[in-house]
Parts: C-alpha cells; structure tokens; sequence
C-alpha cells in the first residue's frame, strides 16, 4: 500500500528482459514481463565496491550492504510493476507478496554457484547486479529478494544456514486466509514476538511459508533496518 504508482526514470545502454508467473492457486495464467535498463559504468562500480571482493567476512559484509544506501529505482519499477497488477486483477495482499517472491525464483533469475558465475568461490551480489546478470546463489536471490520486499514496506530478515540463505518477512497470518498450505506452519518464526514467514528464493513453486527444512537451522539472522 505504500509503493508509488509514478512511474521511474530508467535509461541505460544495457537492456535485460524479465518474465514471470504468479504462483496462486486462484491466479492460474497472470504471466508478466518488465523491461530494466542498465548503466554499464554503474554496474562496473558496484562490482568494485562490493566487499566481498576483499575477502569473505560473511555476516559482516552482507549486513553492511543490506543496510547501505544504493541505488533502488529498478526496486521501486519492479514493485510498482508488481502494484499495479495487483491493484488491476484486484489481487489480496499475500499473492501481491508472492508475486515479488516469485520475481526472484527460477526460471527468472537463475540459480549458479558463485565459483561457476564469478571469480569468487563467495560472493554475494548487490541486488542490481544480481538483476543485471540475471543469476545468483542462494545469499544472492536472498539478497535481491530482501531489498525487494523492504522496498515494498514490509520488514524483512535475512536468514542463513550453514549451507543455505533464505529470507522472512512479517505477515499477518490472517493474510493466509483458507489457503490449503500444509507447510506454512513449519515456515513460521517468531522473532521479537512478531510473525515471519519463511521465503524460499532459489526454486520454482515455493510459496510463502513454504519450507523443506527446519527453521531452527536458521539461526543467524541479520534485520533489515526500518530506515535503511
């Protein structure tokens, strides 16, 4: 409800093309694309700054740059794109909230281990970066994901494993209405007396709440800022 209808300035020489699917059991065939242009020399610079390029202080750098100011109007054109939609098809707020998860799962931005995309065995991408070369790994889509939600208004953290990241974000759980999900339960954190629901970034078909795993394993979690 907070995202602005006025549509962004975007110019760039480099053009990368989106396409995806809204993941609802009441939203069959809701299929849409997004066009982002990119400037090369600010992608370059972001590759530059990224601290992950100085080595891999894991917890250190991914909550230095999820809580750094950077630039966000290809976030605020995505969510936009997204409010839009919603606003036309008279979507409820949970399927407004998987169609931004839905953004960043396959098949639209691609899942790549980091040795096989970059020339680092850990690198976590900025979110414009990750749209730009439209793949990543888990810490990546998790990433863009976060910066995308937090954009949209809703508070988010980003959650890793030993072996996975992942995000959650706050929901009302009425928001869940009757929807048959047998999973949401297991996806479900209290952190600070306050409803999180785990978001898978990497596959297809997961939805909010959905979880292969047990949610304890996630025991490092970073909050993204309120005022970041």
């Amino acid at each position: 409800s907070n995202t602005t209808l006025i549509p962004t300035e975007d110019e760039g020489e480099t053009i990368r093309q989106y396409e995806w699917k809204l993941d609802s059991p009441n939203r069959q065939n809701l299929i849409t694309n997004l066009k982002l242009h990119f400037k090369e020399t600010y992608i370059q610079e972001l590759r530059k700054r990224n601290p992950f390029c100085k080595g891999n202080d894991f917890h250190h750098h991914v909550n230095q740059m999820l809580n750094e100011d950077t630039d966000i109007h290809h976030l605020q054109m995505i969510n936009q794109h997204i409010a839009k939609l919603s606003n036309k098809y008279h979507l409820t707020m949970l399927e407004s909230i998987q169609f931004i998860l839905d953004f960043v799962q396959e098949p639209n931005i691609r899942y790549s281990y980091d040795k096989d995309s970059t020339p680092y065995v850990e690198y976590v991408r900025y979110p414009d970066e990750t749209l730009y070369d439209k793949t990543g790994d888990c810490d990546c889509k998790a990433m863009l994901a976060a910066a995308l939600f937090h954009n949209a208004g809703l508070q988010v953290l980003y959650l890793t494993s030993d072996t996975h990241a992942a995000i959650a974000i706050k929901c009302n759980p009425a928001w869940f209405g009757n929807q048959k999900n047998p999973y949401i339960p297991k996806g479900l954190l209290l952190y600070k007396n306050k409803h999180y629901y785990f978001c898978e970034t990497t596959g297809d078909h997961f939805r909010v709440g959905d979880i292969n795993d047990d949610i304890s394993k996630y025991s490092d979690i970073i909050e993204v800022s309120a005022d970041s």
